[in-house]
């Protein structure tokens, strides 16, 4: 295998001695396309050397994000897998190293195999990074279409995935049978964990809502709520409105989930009705997992914009749920 780091020996010794930024720049380009050449040559030349499976094909997916990202993403990779039997299909994890949220303030963790221990998810090896990514890169921007991405991964025998891909149809009742999250984590909940499922379990009107600034100001929030903090209380404080006189007979309890608790205290808990129960969920920012897990219990849910969101709804086992976001507020 060629010498592992190339990339840091050009930008860290090579280029810098080159003192004029442009012409450092270019030189430091030169040698790039000239290093992406060797390992093109050296994997053709191993691979001609090779006897092996014809038949079959890797594809590498890029991980990224946070745990609904990691989520998304598996799912991506298993409807990959319904579709093309032939394919092997891995994850990339090396930005979770040094991965944070949009606000570089909080540590986005692989937690996929931390909450789902015995899923069969292949992890990359730093070689196989190393190589896709010079070799097979596609990069899946927002005018890919379903159509091209699954041209590509007709035509492609190693591939890997970058950025968003589109998803694929598959078989999600199979998918999610293997993302059980009961299965997975009710065992695992003690102390207040245990305490708050018992009580979502057995109110009545339970109602669990999801408060996340980050994708309000960062991730889609501005057609909503147009980067407006007050925009976003006042969804806040009308869909806790909305659930009291829904659930009028039946006494709801509100159980608050967010990653900025002392924002949600400040801002909602203590500017609500005296009379409206509720609870706070935390003590899980190293372990988010249990807060969807948490979050989706609720016999009612009101959401935010984002992923984390859209997967509480996504496990949601209620029969018959209210379930308020900020794209359908004005029609419950």
């Amino acid at each position: 295998m060629l010498y592992k780091n190339y990339r840091d020996l050009v930008n860290k010794k090579i280029a810098w001695l080159i003192p004029i930024k442009n012409i450092r720049d270019g030189f430091r380009n030169i040698l790039d396309d000239i290093i992406n050449t060797m390992y093109k040559v050296e994997y053709l030349t191993d691979k001609s050397n090779l006897i092996e499976n014809k038949n079959k094909r890797v594809f590498i997916m890029w991980s990224c994000d946070g745990f609904a990202g990691q989520l998304w993403r598996y799912i991506l990779g298993e409807a990959i897998k319904q579709n093309y039997n032939d394919v092997t299909v891995k994850y990339d994890i090396s930005w979770h190293i040094n991965g944070k949220d949009a606000y570089n303030k909080e540590k986005r963790i692989f937690d996929l195999a931390n909450c789902f221990p015995d899923l069969n998810i292949e992890i990359a090896s730093k070689d196989e990074i190393e190589i896709y990514r010079r070799l097979f890169t596609f990069r899946c921007d927002d005018d890919v279409s379903v159509p091209y991405f699954t041209e590509i991964l007709n035509t492609r025998k190693n591939l890997y995935i970058d950025w968003y891909p589109p998803m694929l149809k598959c078989d999600m009742d199979i998918i999610k049978e293997k993302l059980d999250l009961d299965k997975h984590l009710f065992h695992r909940l003690k102390d207040k964990n245990l305490d708050i499922y018992k009580k979502i379990i057995e109110t009545d009107a339970s109602v669990t809502i999801h408060i996340r600034r980050g994708d309000v100001k960062l991730h889609g929030g501005y057609a909503v709520f147009n980067n407006d903090d007050n925009l976003y209380k006042k969804y806040l404080f009308k869909s806790i409105d909305k659930m009291m006189i829904k659930l009028k007979d039946k006494k709801p309890k509100f159980f608050f989930i967010s990653n900025d608790m002392n924002w949600v205290r400040n801002n909602i808990i203590n500017k609500l009705n005296i009379s409206i129960d509720y609870e706070e969920v935390t003590g899980n920012e190293d372990q988010v997992y249990f807060d969807l897990y948490l979050l989706s219990l609720g016999k009612n849910m009101i959401l935010t914009i984002g992923g984390f969101s859209d997967f509480g709804a996504f496990f949601n086992k209620s029969p018959n749920p209210i379930i308020i976001t900020p794209h359908n507020i004005d029609s419950i």
